[in-house]
Order: C-alpha cells, then sequence, then structure tokens
C-alpha cells in the first residue's frame, strides 16, 4: 500500500518510526515541560494539578495515551491501528498546539507590533512584486 505522501517507507521502518514516536511522547509526558526559573512542570504534573475535563487537560492527557498507543501496536504488528494511533494522536497534539500558539501570540500583541510587521511585509513585498518599465 502507498504512503498519501511522495516517497514511500518500508512498512518495517515506519513501525519503528511509529514506535519510537510513541516512546518519546510517552517518555515526554514526565519530563519537564515548563521551566519559569522558578521551578518546573511536566505533563504528569500539569494533569495532577489541574481540574475536570478540559481541552487544555485533555490534549495533555493525549501525549501518553496516543504514545502508549502507538507503541503497543507497532510492537504488536497491528500496522493498521498504529499507522491510525499515530495520525490521530500527532494531528491532533499538532493542530491544538499551533492554535495555541497562534492564540498566544494574538492576545499578548498590540497594534504598534502589527504596524510593524505590515511594514516589514511591505518593504520586504513591494519592491519584488514590482515590474521595470521598458
Amino acid at each position: 500500500m502507498r504512503g498519501i505522501l511522495v516517497g514511500t517507507m518500508d512498512r518495517s521502518y515506519a513501525r519503528w518510526g511509529i514506535g519510537l514516536a510513541g516512546a518519546a511522547l510517552l517518555i515526554g509526558f514526565f519530563l519537564p515541560w515548563v521551566d519559569s526559573g522558578f521551578g518546573s512542570a511536566s505533563g504528569f504534573q500539569i494533569v495532577r494539578h489541574t481540574d475536570g475535563a478540559s481541552l487544555w487537560r485533555l490534549m495533555v492527557l493525549l501525549a501518553p495515551a496516543g504514545g502508549l498507543a502507538m507503541v503497543a501496536f507497532a510492537v504488536g504488528d497491528r500496522w493498521k491501528q498504529a499507522r491510525l494511533a499515530s495520525l490521530v494522536t500527532g494531528g491532533a497534539l499538532v493542530v491544538y498546539g499551533v492554535v495555541q500558539t497562534i492564540r498566544s501570540f494574538f492576545s499578548l500583541t498590540g497594534l504598534g507590533l502589527w504596524l510593524v510587521i505590515a511594514g516589514a511585509l511591505c518593504a520586504a513585498l513591494v519592491p519584488l512584486l514590482t515590474r521595470e518599465r521598458a
């Protein structure tokens, strides 16, 4: 079966990749995620100190749960389940991370920075997009 993207990977290598990625998610959950200089917090500590079923808490829990599923399916030679677990876990975490990064950026920036960004884009693009007259 061919992959979706150009260039395909041998299934045995892909199983190793999924298994290693899952192990990284699982192990990384217990290692420090944030270090403010006053202390650090791991994903495990974040989950332990938050209440309820917020989206943030569920996404943090997805790292070890998805990682464990990826490792188990990859080691158990259950290819379809390993691919699905990998795609769902990786995709959800990446999309959530990108959305949160964008939200943080928008909430922390003011009009002055937006004017500087717009001015810088115009300064870089206008000369490149301008045709010389003959």
